[in-house]
């Protein structure tokens, strides 16, 4: 499956009132690593504005996830749509985003989509899915054999 989100509709949706922040954005793409991480899924990540070169550095590593920054000069609904246009394979691709004109568009197209709040309550299952796994990976230690002297003795104490 992959996905092609509408960054700053998703980074509005998630945090309205820091949308302009640069942080949000390195939030909304923390939380979409876990995401493919836990989906092992291809993403695309468009926003507006400027190539911010920290988030292109945090995804570097990540071969099936992409940010794309429209030319100078264009939006990223017009990016996205373009993508659309040329992408043939319409199977089990999405389109996030809660932009009317971007869901119609998609639609006739042939695509599925998604608002930004259904896609953000599939982030909220990955992240749950992902904090259940973190509890499963705490490392447990065992007593050592000093440990297990110190309080076998001691049970040994109180029971006679």
């Amino acid at each position: 499956m992959a996905y092609l989100i509408d960054g700053n509709n998703l980074t509005g949706y998630l945090f309205a009132p820091f949308l302009l922040d640069p942080a949000s954005r390195k939030q909304v793409l923390e939380l979409l690593l876990i995401f493919q991480r836990i989906k092992r899924t291809r993403l695309t990540l468009v926003f507006d504005g400027p190539p911010q070169p920290e988030l292109e550095k945090i995804v570097k590593g990540h071969p099936k996830f992409e940010i794309i920054f429209p030319p100078p000069g264009e939006k990223a609904d017009e990016v996205i749509i373009q993508i659309l246009r040329q992408r043939t394979n319409k199977r089990n691709f999405w389109v996030v985003s809660s932009d009317r004109e971007i869901r119609q568009q998609a639609r006739q197209l042939g695509f599925k989509s998604l608002t930004s709040a259904e896609f953000a309550q599939e982030l909220k299952k990955a992240s749950q899915r992902h904090q259940r796994h973190l509890e499963y990976q705490k490392n447990v230690h065992l007593p050592s054999p000093l440990e297990i002297k110190h309080w076998t003795e001691l049970f040994d104490k109180k029971s006679k």
